[in-house]
């Protein structure tokens, strides 16, 4: 049931949807509000250019009494209305002595006439009414023709007298300007707008009741009064104008009407706010700006400002408006001051702002056609690029020297394609033994180079160390066994320290990856560079400097080991120079962070790559190129041609393909295999001394010196075959046994047979081992294995 309500009420949803009365309320909501938004702009438009001209207008009659020495003949208004909640206590004041009168008039005196009816004492209400607020400029009390006792009209009149210190002055207007008649005059717009709009009303009434002393024991019985009472809204405000006549200031006049007894319109009451004294705000509005906001019922209603002229500035897009206090209704009340990225036009200038007075004046004449300089002036000038603030053209971004980096540029092109062509000429020669025994810097940038930096150290230190490490360990054996450090042992290893590397450097990225920083150098100009942190410090010395701390150890330990081609002299060149590269460096790059620069950056990142890098290839395999080089000479000159047919044996082509300077160090090998025989003669000596020894062998007399410089291995358990089956060591002369010698040396009961059984035979070359010629190499390293597979039975 539940499913075939929900599937009805889908149903009647998307019909609803595809109806076109749907789709047309939707347009039509959306036209409405299209309109709406159009209505507003239209508006905004209206009010800011009804403003401008009001702007324009007080501008022309302040140019007007100038011109005229002060005079005018009329009175001018302004086509713009105010808040007026910002005077509404002004107001309100007039509202209740417009109440009054009216009571007061329905009162009579002794004499017959109302109360209100007295000169004196209006005199003394427009003076109070003067007094309630510094921003009142006058007041009246003016009566409808002929409704003031026997005079044709009565208007009393307090302002602020600037002749008399603004002292306040109380006249009546009709006397003091021989019968002006205030009822017929245009210029009397404060009449004529509360006169009009009471006599089309009738005004509310409110019953009071008074008991009123006779004497001192008596009262009148009570008695019911009802009066018309005016409120706030009751009360009219005029536009603002220029009063010509009073007091040559611009001010806006609120009127409260009064009634007499049979509630006809009698009179008014005014209060003159005058506005000269309060300041145009023609700067666009700050959400810090509240010099304007009121309670919401106008009382308290601060009025520093007009906040209706906001937004009429002239300031150009390169500056920003600062508007003047205490300048008045004056336009023009503020200052063009350079946003932030710009600097004034004329650093020479005292006062570097543009006049808002001067740009209103010159724009009139723009508006005009006359001669003018609006357009071209009152602009600040962009400040170089980079610059936050500036007070002239000056760079704040460093600017790169292009011919140093062009250079250092041309230099890394040049590096590069030499370590192409070595790699060309690598892949040529990738079988010759010489080469194969070798193995061979926004955000994301900030990323990468530390990640191609290290992972690039690892791989070439790295290398180098590990082939330094194998050597070492080959040196320092002592056995003719042979080590198991393949080039794939190598490779794991370095494997596991590029994968620590790879680690590290990960967690980095993905944890604390690093920012761009905006720096100073020494002159104080701006560039970005990569920040750098506790990680390059922790990579550089936990990773790079261990890695060349442990190469050169290894290479202090093989200082003494021959080497063929002199590898690890190289080797061991190339890890001292990384070393002093990089921590020097290091030093320079700490002690210059500060001060330091891009083009300085550059060089010394210049210098470390092709310190670090170009010396290595230039060491690993400039020599062994020469090398090479070399020994093609030799065999080209040494081995004959096809079309000989001399046949020259593989061993002698591989001696004739050395070159000269490369037989001392077979030599040397030859030799350290030599030593390496005779230490295991003499311990093989000391062994077969002691078997003989045990087994009461007959030579017993013969001296330790002879036994142990000249014995018989038997390669049999019979003794009969001793003479046929023997084993010649090589053992200095001194030490070799002559049987002509020593044979008064032998026991007298032994036969002759066995003396001689026990002399051994050595040949003239292995008795001078220094003869020995280049091929010796073969010769003893077939001995060395040869002994090693005897069967040493006593």
């Amino acid at each position: 049931m539940i499913s075939f309500r929900v599937a009805l009420l889908v149903t009647i949803a998307l019909y609803q949807i595809a109806s076109d009365d749907f789709w047309s309320q939707c347009r039509c909501c959306a036209t409405a509000e299209q309109e709406t938004v159009a209505e507003k702009d239209e508006v905004k438009r209206k009010t800011k250019s009804a403003v401008e001209i009001a702007l324009r207008k007080v501008a022309g009659v302040e140019q007007q009494l100038q011109e005229r020495n002060g005079q005018c003949d009329k009175v001018d208004l302004l086509n713009i209305t105010f808040d007026e909640r910002r005077w509404k206590q002004e107001a309100l004041l007039t509202v209740q002595v417009a109440n009054l009168m009216t009571s007061l008039w329905r009162s009579r005196g002794k004499d017959g006439n109302p109360i209100a009816a007295n000169d004196v004492l209006l005199y003394h209400y427009v003076r109070s009414i003067v007094l309630f607020s510094p921003s009142v400029f006058g007041s009246v009390i003016c009566f409808d023709n002929y409704l003031y006792k026997n005079y044709t009209r009565f208007c009393p009149f307090a302002f602020r007298d600037p002749e008399l210190n603004k002292s306040v002055h109380v006249i009546d207007i009709v006397a003091d300007n021989e019968g002006y008649d205030y009822t017929t005059d245009k210029n009397a717009v404060w009449w004529h707008k509360p006169k009009n709009k009471a006599l089309g009303f009738r005004p509310k009434s409110i019953t009071s009741y008074y008991e009123v002393r006779y004497n001192l024991t008596h009262t009148q019985k009570l008695k019911k009064k009802v009066f018309p009472h005016v409120t706030f809204e009751d009360g009219a405000w005029t536009r603002p104008y220029f009063d010509c006549f009073g007091g040559k200031v611009w001010m806006v006049t609120y009127l409260a009407p009064f009634y007499n007894e049979t509630d006809d319109f009698l009179g008014v009451v005014s209060i003159d706010v005058v506005l000269s004294d309060i300041d145009i705000n023609q700067c666009d509005e700050r959400e810090s700006s509240g010099s304007d906001e009121g309670d919401g019922n106008g009382l308290g209603y601060a009025s520093g400002n007009l906040v209706e002229f906001m937004g009429t500035h002239l300031c150009k897009k390169s500056t920003e408006c600062h508007a003047i206090k205490n300048q008045g209704l004056k336009r023009g009340s503020y200052i063009c001051t350079c946003k932030r990225g710009f600097y004034f036009p004329d650093s020479q200038a005292s006062v570097k702002v543009f006049n808002g007075t001067l740009i209103e004046l010159e724009h009139d004449r723009h508006l005009r056609g006359d001669p003018n300089s609006y357009d071209e002036d009152f602009e600040c000038i962009p400040c170089s690029v980079g610059c936050d603030e500036c007070v002239d053209d000056r760079p704040c971004v460093y600017s790169s020297n292009i011919y140093i980096r062009l250079t250092l540029f041309a230099l890394n092109a040049l590096v590069i394609c030499v370590a192409v062509v070595f790699a060309v000429y690598v892949c040529i020669h990738w079988k010759e033994r010489l080469i194969v025994s070798y193995f061979e810097p926004t955000t994301l940038r900030c990323i990468a180079r530390p990640w191609l930096r290290h992972i690039g150290f690892v791989l070439v230190y790295g290398s180098l160390a590990l082939k330094t490490w194998r050597v070492a360990l080959i040196f320092r054996v002592r056995s003719a066994q042979k080590l198991a450090l393949s080039d794939g042992v190598l490779l794991r290893r370095l494997g596991l320290l590029v994968l620590l590397y790879s680690a590290y450097l990960s967690v980095w990225s993905a944890m604390a990856p690093p920012d761009i920083e905006v720096v100073r150098t020494s002159d104080d100009l701006k560039y970005t560079r990569c920040v750098e942190n506790w990680f390059n410090f922790t990579i550089v010395f936990a990773g790079d400097i261990a890695v060349l701390i442990w190469g050169m150890w290894l290479c202090y330990k093989i200082r003494n080991a021959p080497a063929a081609y002199n590898e690890s002299k190289y080797i061991s060149w190339a890890i001292y120079n990384a070393m002093f590269v990089t921590s020097f460096l290091m030093v320079v790059r700490i002690t210059t962070k500060r001060t330091t620069n891009p083009d300085m950056m550059y060089a010394l990142d210049f210098v470390l790559i092709h310190m670090d890098c170009s010396t290595v290839l230039i060491l690993m395999f400039i020599h062994k190129f020469l090398l090479l080089r070399q020994m093609q000479r030799s065999v080209n000159n040494t081995v004959p041609s096809n079309n000989n047919n001399i046949l020259v044996p593989d061993d002698e082509i591989v001696v004739k393909r050395m070159p000269p300077n490369q037989e001392d160090l077979l030599i040397k090998e030859n030799q350290v295999l030599k030593d390496e025989m005779r230490r295991l003669s003499e311990k093989l000596a000391v062994l077969q001394s002691r078997l003989m020894t045990d087994d009461n062998h007959p030579i017993d007399n013969i001296t330790s010196g002879r036994r142990q410089s000249a014995f018989t291995i038997p390669t049999t358990d019979t003794r009969k075959d001793l003479k046929d089956k023997r084993l010649s060591l090589q053992l200095p002369p001194s030490q070799l046994p002559n049987c002509e010698r020593d044979k008064e040396k032998f026991p007298q009961n032994l036969t002759p047979e066995v003396i001689e059984n026990q002399c051994v035979s050595f040949s003239p070359q292995e008795l001078n081992p220094a003869s020995s010629s280049s091929s010796s190499l073969h010769s003893v390293s077939g001995k060395r294995r040869e002994v090693s597979q005897q069967n040493l039975t006593p």
